[in-house]
């Protein structure tokens, strides 16, 4: 088969070749990390012969100027589209949704005026699912899904928080998200997931039956996460890499009254899911442990904790409060930021160095990426057992599986690792080699694309629009555009 062009849909989030912003807010996380390095390594395959990324235009002063560049070219094989619609300024998620027909509309003028058509589209999350549906209906070209999060849980979620069904709807457009979702299980050729357990998450939807699911780990960049001895022989290891390292440690130490003890690292948002208050507890409730190590909370970045988010204020407050509570001055680090796209590497191997851990206590971890990130630096873990990284940790071997919630096994795990160094070796090498082999990017674009290709030999053009409505309840807008061309163009299938 000849080499296929691809377009990545990724409405939401800040995308451009000179660093993403991860951290920003809640849209500029896991997800829009995922799509860049996708593409990256999409982009790498023979099997391939272009990669587009379709995001939002955004002309915003209080954002870079290179969100507003039509067409951002990262490699001959690789560019960002950026699709002007809803305005100029910088919008979050939820205010896109009245404006996805005008994306749709604005895409297929541009795929027509650049002659880009593609062979196969993939979405990210469900506006972009939304959109694939309506560019399946014109185009006729098949598509895959990747959810990230889904509707309906957060739906829930909202509601027992004490939400109404009007407010959560108001805030989170919950009406047009869900049918969106729906549409998307029908008609997707299939859906991506992180884990298997991740697709059981599904079957809360009425279509859940109707699509095919496949759980493709996500990959890391074993370029950027190698192992923490490696830097030691690399012989050209630039300025740049040593001044990360050094700043790395200053950040660290200077909580520090002994800076040389084995570190205890957590990285992750400041958000309550993240469980950072039970392993502040269990540091201070456990003198063994402050004896053996110390212990360090990356938890997004602050400048004023009083001027963020209220549930961001709430996790750092208590954070804080559990240091005074417990008396952790000189044995806990909390720093104020890090560089997450370009230092969080070196955050790990400067762990591994000195023969830490790094743990993550998440109440639920739909994959577990950081446990990966550690593995591969050769970072023993301590992880949840609720989600992901149970199934990472039987391949991986590079740590052990807690609960949680209990204390005790948290607490025994960490003192098996710091104590033992046969054990810690015996972690960091399985983390090195296993990664490597299971969870590069490389592996992941390989599983991919024999699945695409699969697809693209048996596509059943016979699906009517009669057909798809025996399926499922179309979205008003999917219906429209079934029927009728855009601005009077008309758009016709690739042959």
């Amino acid at each position: 088969m000849e080499p296929i062009r691809i377009i990545l849909v990724n409405i939401h989030g800040l995308l451009k070749g000179s660093g993403l912003e991860i951290g920003r807010d809640a849209d500029n996380g896991g997800q829009t990390k995922y799509v860049y390095e996708f593409a990256e390594y999409l982009s790498q395959s023979p099997l391939v012969e272009q990669v587009h990324i379709f995001t939002r235009l955004i002309d915003d002063k209080a954002l870079s100027p290179q969100y507003a560049v039509p067409i951002e070219v990262l490699n001959p094989k690789l560019d960002i589209r950026r699709i002007p619609f809803g305005g100029k300024k910088y919008r979050l998620k939820e205010q896109l949704w009245a404006y996805l027909d005008d994306f749709v509309s604005e895409a297929i003028k541009h795929i027509n005026k650049h002659d880009i058509f593609p062979d196969w589209i993939h979405s990210h999350y469900g506006d972009a699912g939304y959109a694939a549906v309506e560019l399946w209906s014109i185009l006729k070209v098949p598509f895959a899904h990747t959810g990230h999060s889904l509707g309906v849980h957060k739906r829930k979620k909202m509601l027992g928080v004490g939400m109404t069904e009007q407010e959560a709807d108001k805030q989170f457009k919950f009406k047009q998200r869900i049918p969106a979702e729906e549409a998307t299980l029908a008609l997707a050729q299939f859906i991506v997931t992180s884990t298997e357990q991740e697709i059981s998450s599904y079957q809360d939807y009425e279509n859940f039956s109707a699509a095919e699911y496949h759980a493709i780990p996500p990959g890391i960049d074993t370029e950027k996460f190698f192992p923490y001895y490696q830097e030691k022989v690399v012989e050209d290891m630039g300025p740049e890499e040593m001044q990360r390292k050094y700043w790395v440690g200053e950040y660290i130490e200077k909580f520090l009254s002994n800076p040389h003890k084995p570190l205890i690292m957590a990285l992750s948002r400041p958000d309550r899911r993240k469980n950072l208050h039970t392993l502040i507890d269990v540091y201070g409730q456990y003198p063994e442990l402050q004896s053996l190590a110390n212990l360090v909370i990356f938890a997004g970045i602050r400048k004023d904790i009083n001027q963020m988010p209220p549930s961001e204020k709430e996790v750092l407050t208590n954070i804080l409060l559990l240091m005074d509570k417990y008396d952790l001055y000189g044995k806990l680090a909390i720093p104020k930021k890090h560089d997450v796209e370009n230092e969080v590497d070196t955050i790990y191997r400067y762990c591994a160095e000195k023969r830490g851990a790094f743990v993550n206590l998440t109440l639920y971890e739909n994959f577990g990426l950081t446990t990966i990130e550690a593995g591969a630096s050769g970072l023993p873990v301590v992880v949840t057992q609720n989600g992901g990284p149970s199934e990472i940790i039987p391949i991986c071997k590079n740590g052990v599986l807690v609960d949680p919630l209990k204390p005790e096994q948290i607490k025994a795990a960490l003192v098996s690792i710091l104590t033992d160094e046969d054990r810690w070796k015996e972690y960091s090498n399985n983390g090195i080699i296993n990664v490597q082999k299971e969870f590069s990017w490389q592996r992941h674009v390989e599983r991919y694309l024999e699945l695409v290709h699969e697809h693209i030999e048996v596509i059943d053009d016979s699906v009517s629009v009669g057909q798809v409505n025996r399926e499922f309840q179309l979205l008003e807008p999917v219906k429209k555009l079934l029927i009728t061309d855009i601005d009077g163009t008309l758009i016709l299938p690739k042959e």
